[in-house]
């Protein structure tokens, strides 16, 4: 999955990383803030999809769990 951080949504995001094999991921580059995390992937009929905000604090690593939930598409009529 690629995975964005947002300061804010609707805006372009400040750091973007894929997910490995195992669905683990790391912003090597983020200083501290808040931030809203996005995860999307694109299947065949389908759209996975993640979120949730975090606080990242000088000094302190963070270890977030993204739960992802997928989205049936409609067949095309």
């Amino acid at each position: 999955m690629t995975v964005g951080a947002f300061t804010s949504l609707g805006k372009p995001p400040v750091a973007i990383t894929k997910t490995d094999a195992a669905g683990r991921f790391s912003f090597l580059t983020l200083g501290p803030g808040k931030f809203h995390l996005k995860a999307t992937k694109e299947l065949v009929g389908a759209k996975v999809s993640a979120d949730d905000v975090v606080t990242v604090r000088k000094g302190k690593n963070r270890i977030v769990c993204l739960v992802a939930e997928a989205e049936q598409e409609a067949p095309p009529r």
